[in-house]
């Protein structure tokens, strides 16, 4: 059984994950913290974290150079580790190809993958089937502009909805999961 790799996410309902300039605070303003969304049960689920360098650089510019201690994590990027890195054997800093890497880990035993995105990444495991689930936290707003979900341009992939749950505030977070993929 191949370990399922969930991008783990919110956006705004025009797409975006971030501002133009990487700013989260919309997010923050709207849920001031993941736990309603099933945060800390997922994450129970996973050992293993995969990220951008620019993700990463935004978690470490937030003061957090380790943010999953506990987790395996790769930092895929075609730079050097910032000094301000921590050096500890689950933190990873590689330039290997990502689909190449996540195909590995999924043929290995272990938990599921945790995609925290950005939008480089995401998009690469999509267009390489390799994305089974999509946790989505909408937020009720529009940004107009910013770093979207998915970078363009991306083959058609079909998701089917199992499950929807709503907060108060108008955000909901939706589980979808792969279904089949369409070239066009």
């Amino acid at each position: 059984m191949s370990r399922p790799c969930i991008l783990y996410i919110a956006a705004s309902l025009d797409g975006y994950i971030a501002t133009e300039d990487h700013s989260l605070q919309w997010l923050f303003d709207a849920a001031p913290s993941a736990e309603p969304f099933g945060y800390e049960d997922f994450i129970g689920g996973c050992d293993t974290v995969l990220m951008g360098r620019n993700t990463y650089d935004w978690v470490l510019n937030e003061g957090q150079p380790d943010p999953y201690p506990g987790l395996q994590s790769y930092v895929f990027t075609s730079r050097p580790a910032p000094a301000q890195a921590p050096v500890a054997d689950h933190l990873r800093f590689t330039s290997e190809d990502p689909v190449a890497v996540v195909r590995r880990l999924k043929s290995e035993p272990g938990k599921s993958l945790f995609l925290v995105g950005g939008s480089k990444l995401n998009t690469a495991l999509l267009e390489a089937g390799l994305i089974d689930e999509i946790r989505l936290a909408i937020v009720p707003v529009f940004l107009g502009g910013g770093i979207p979900m998915f970078a363009r341009p991306h083959v058609p992939t079909w998701f089917e909805c199992t499950e929807v749950r709503h907060f108060p505030g108008g955000m909901m977070m939706g589980t979808w999961v792969r279904r089949a993929t369409l070239q066009v």
